[in-house]
């Protein structure tokens, strides 16, 4: 008796452990890590095509970023140009938390967003880009980071896009107010690459800079107050 009930429980071993081979088989950098509320088919339908996005003005994902991208020069020397003009890259992921400030003296606001981005392949695209840094070791932030600069303001801006049907980049779109932005929500967050001289001198040297991601657009893709319907 003790013989058969050895040999069944190696049969489920087996057929267990083979099911964990064919999971782990299907599951590669490109998997998304969907937060529970976003059904398969808004992936398959929505999603996968932003992920994968290469778009009219110079727009591409963090996936996507041609190879040959460079920084410019002249009055685009701090950024990351493609076509001579700067690369506009197309940020998919679950907003985190929003972080706002101003700087009285300067009359500049700041408000920084951080986005758990959804595939390994777009944080190792992330890490690749902030590494492009020169005689600067900073650590990659686990989450992504964008700041949205407002010069001569002491007024965060307001509003954001409503992508929640369709999204486009570098066209207007219906707003939503900033108070409808909710941590937890899917967002597009379309930016620059720019790179900040740390030398110390008046005219930057580009010797040693940092880089970071500047915001031009946040649109709203889906909202958890808002389920989407299975399809």
């Amino acid at each position: 008796m003790s013989g058969h009930t050895t040999s069944a429980s190696n049969s489920s071993t087996t057929s267990r452990d083979a099911n964990i081979r064919a999971l782990l088989d299907g599951i590669d950098d490109y998997t998304p890590y969907l937060p529970l509320w976003i059904p398969s088919s808004y992936y398959t339908t929505r999603l996968k095509p932003l992920l994968d996005y290469r778009g009219p003005g110079n727009a591409y994902s963090l996936s996507e970023v041609p190879t040959v991208a460079h920084w410019g020069s002249g009055t685009l020397a701090p950024f990351l140009t493609f076509r001579g003009r700067p690369l506009n890259i197309v940020v998919i992921g679950v907003l985190q938390s929003i972080t706002a400030t101003v700087d009285q003296s300067t009359e500049v606001t700041y408000a920084q967003f951080r986005l758990e981005l959804l595939r390994d392949r777009d944080q190792t695209s992330y890490a690749a880009l902030l590494r492009r840094a020169r005689n600067v070791n900073e650590p990659i932030p686990a989450f992504f980071e964008t700041v949205r600069i407002d010069k001569q303001s002491l007024k965060l801006f307001s509003r954001v896009h409503n992508a929640r049907q369709s999204f486009a980049t570098n066209t207007d779109s219906p707003r939503l107010p900033l108070s409808d932005l909710a941590v937890g929500d899917l967002v597009a967050v379309e930016c620059y690459v720019v790179r900040e001289d740390c030398s110390g001198n008046a005219t930057p040297t580009w010797l040693r800079f940092r880089c970071r991601f500047i915001t031009t657009k946040l649109s709203v893709l889906a909202q958890q107050s808002d389920p989407i319907p299975s399809t």
